[in-house]
């Protein structure tokens, strides 16, 4: 499946979400 790319706009992290 797919994945989801997730940023935190707020401290800049960024992380990956299966679906």
């Amino acid at each position: 499946p797919p994945t989801r790319f997730y940023r935190c706009t707020k401290c800049g992290h960024t992380w990956r979400e299966y679906e």
